[in-house]
């Protein structure tokens, strides 16, 4: 991932995790102590944050920092539509063993 698609897939991160929370630009802003056109700016990934201002953030969303930069991981949608792929290429056999392991897993 170069340095250009990681700010974008940091900002579009930022965004999800706002709009999840039901947070404004300005309402994150001023939790995070920071100005909503710079914050619109990161969740369009034209603008890197530096540490401090991934703290504040972090802070705004009252979440450990580390929690703010895993952005690049698939979210649960993601990973249901790759598993409905990947099942789709199972025969019988391999459906009813990945369907016991799952149901290991629920219970």
């Amino acid at each position: 991932m170069t340095a250009e698609n990681t700010a974008k897939h940091f900002g579009a991160a930022l965004r999800r995790i706002r709009k999840q929370r039901q947070l404004t630009l300005e309402s994150l802003a001023a939790a995070s102590d920071l100005d909503p056109s710079y914050l619109a700016r990161i969740e369009r990934g034209v603008q890197n944050p530096s540490l401090a201002v991934l703290a504040k953030l972090a802070e705004g969303f009252d979440i450990p920092l580390h929690l703010l930069l895993d952005f690049d991981r698939p979210n649960a949608t993601q990973l249901r539509g790759s598993i409905k792929r990947q099942l789709s290429l199972l025969d019988e056999a391999q459906l009813r063993a990945v369907t016991l392991f799952i149901d290991a897993l629920v219970r």
